[in-house]
């Protein structure tokens, strides 16, 4: 049975905290919006098979949240969240720090970075910590959020461009490591959409 650790005790009540803090920050008149919010910061703080796990902090924003009133009561909310948690949410909030947290409080690197530098190891386990909140879809990286991962490495790359820190990713797809999905954009909005890519493991486990 799959149990809920201290940290990530805390890492989750402090998600329902920020779902609640930034939703005028984002709010779209979507009345189910707020949920949908939480619903990233969920999945970001802490990822689960088991779906039953996220329903103490599903209930936490219903009994705090000004915007769990547009619900019947908890159980429609839920459903609704569950429904959010495994379908509609494809891309989670403050992916890249958590995912750089993650990668720094492991004991072992991935095996996909057996015989690489130490920045290739911390990268490649950045880049695991985020396909994993992502489940089955793709996840996100730009080339500015590749430099960041760089800065944040054991040997703290200083990157000049991050058109640079972009070789590391290239790399990474030239070993088989990183599949690309989608080359980064800009949309007619102005709004630039990164790069995304699907984390290929290794049979070595």
């Amino acid at each position: 049975m799959t149990t809920i650790t201290a940290q990530q005790q805390k890492d989750l009540e402090n998600a329902v905290e920020a779902a609640i803090r930034d939703v005028y920050t984002c709010y779209k008149g979507i009345l189910t919006q707020p949920l949908f919010l939480l619903c990233q910061y969920l999945k970001s703080a802490a990822t689960f098979k088991d779906i039953e796990l996220y329903k103490p902090f599903v209930r936490l924003w219903f009994d705090q949240s000004d915007d769990s009133d547009v619900f019947i009561d908890f159980e429609d909310a839920w459903e609704e969240a569950q429904e959010m948690i495994t379908k509609k949410v494809k891309y989670v909030k403050d992916a890249l720090n958590n995912a750089i947290a993650r990668a720094k409080a492991r004991t072992e690197h991935r095996p996909e970075g057996e015989g690489k530098t130490e920045t290739l190891k911390f990268f490649i386990d950045v880049c695991w910590e985020l396909q994993n909140m992502q489940g089955e879809q793709p996840f996100k990286l730009g080339f500015r959020a590749a430099a960041t991962v760089l800065n944040e490495s054991p040997e703290k790359i200083t990157v000049k461009s991050p058109v640079v820190a972009g070789r590391f990713t290239k790399r990474l797809e030239k070993d088989g490591i990183l599949k690309l999905v989608e080359k980064g954009r800009i949309m007619p909005t102005g709004e630039l959409v990164a790069t995304s890519y699907y984390f290929i493991e290794s049979t070595k486990m």
